[in-house]
């Protein structure tokens, strides 16, 4: 799992930075009594050898000029051999260690840090597998400095934000209450706006698996990102579009930071490129019902776009509201003839796949899905 392998190396980090050690100093940890390392003999330093002296030259022939740099050198001494260290010299010498013996061991500690995860909620199946990573990368990291011989451990405390703004805020103080200085997450661009200041006045790593929106980013914070800015997956969309013959767009999006940042910046590339925008729907996060939003849509659509098949509909939504829109669009007339595209947030996810009759309705559209390094997402 790539999410647990960089989430291993996070933790390995975040017990350093907190047991004030240098990342590679858990690699020279004293291996412990019983292992193989702790049982092989000391080797003994090897006797320096004797440098060989260089071939002599042939002496000049009589009357021949010879270059002063190819004359040959005099006759002198053999060079000296530097002497062994002795025992005694090796054991009081600054910053010297004998050969084959072991590093000095750092003293053991334990590291807790945080994870603000959303269990629960519309975006819990996420949630759910980054815990389920966290764990075994916890366990992981464990087990090696275990079979290290190190007292040193790492534990995390996960809490449940349900991608709640409120919440967020209300557990990370708790955990900063609790001397935590280092969280995995939030997951939402909302959330991390809400914890964000506070992250930095008290001096908490944030390290977001998910948030990717591109004005949150600011100089000097403590907001690490393992996702690619969602400028990146506007542009992609927008030339994916243009590429395909769009000459218009209209999106209908959620209306929160995610949805909001990614549809401007969808709009203004498209733009860029030649393409006219038309205005879209714009939803609330918690909205469950899209009949009304959908029959907007096409309202819009009749009324702007003449060649349906040069248009581009865009959906930047969660998994479940992208397969409701995509479950009323199939029971309109027309909604078929545009081109479909999707934002990351519900590339292939959920509902969008498992029901048959959304599933059949976005392979029949061909809708694509951005979704960052990777292929292979178009239905």
């Amino acid at each position: 799992m790539h999410f647990r392998g960089i989430l291993a190396g996070v933790l390995t980090l975040a017990l350093c930075i907190t047991l004030g050690m240098a990342p590679g100093a858990l690699a020279q940890e004293t291996p412990a009594a019983d292992s193989p390392a702790a049982e092989q003999p000391q080797a003994k330093p090897a006797t320096p050898a004797r440098p060989r002296a260089p071939a002599p030259k042939p002496p000049a022939k009589a009357g021949e000029v010879v270059p002063f740099d190819q004359q040959a050198e005099p006759a002198g001494p053999a060079p000296a051999v530097p002497a062994a260290p002795s025992p005694r010299a090796a054991k009081t010498s600054p910053g010297v260690q004998k050969a084959g013996s072991a590093p000095v061991k750092p003293g053991g500690g334990k590291a807790a840090i945080g994870a603000l995860l959303p269990l629960t909620g519309p975006k819990a199946s996420q949630g759910q597998s980054a815990k389920t990573a966290i764990e075994l990368a916890v366990s992981d990291l464990n087990a090696q400095l275990a079979e290290m011989g190190s007292s040193s451990r790492v534990s995390v405390r996960i809490e449940d934000t349900a991608s709640v703004k409120a919440t967020a805020l209300e557990r990370i103080k708790a955990m900063a209450a609790a001397g935590i200085k280092l969280v995995i997450g939030p997951y939402t661009d909302d959330e991390v706006d809400a914890v964000i200041d506070f992250a930095g006045k008290n001096g908490i790593m944030l390290l977001s698996p998910a948030s990717a929106g591109p004005y949150l980013a600011k100089p000097g914070d403590n907001l690490f990102r393992f996702t690619p800015s969602d400028s990146f997956q506007a542009e992609a969309l927008a030339v994916l579009a243009n590429q395909e013959g769009c000459t218009h767009i209209i999106p209908i999006w959620v209306g929160d930071m995610y949805g909001d940042e990614l549809i401007t910046h969808v709009k203004g590339q498209f733009a860029n490129l030649g393409g006219q925008v038309i205005p879209g729907t714009r939803f609330r996060p918690d909205e469950t019902k899209f009949q009304k939003y959908v029959a907007d849509l096409k309202a819009q659509i009749d009324k702007h776009a003449k060649d349906k098949k040069k248009l581009a509909i865009l959906v930047a939504a969660r998994g479940e509201q992208t397969a409701s829109i995509l479950a009323e669009a199939a029971r309109l007339g027309g909604m078929d003839e545009p081109k479909w595209y999707g934002g990351d947030d519900s590339a292939l996810r959920g509902a969008v796949t498992q029901d048959q009759a959304v599933a059949q309705f976005a392979a029949k559209v061909r809708m694509a899905f951005a979704r960052p390094g990777e292929t292979g997402t178009q239905l």
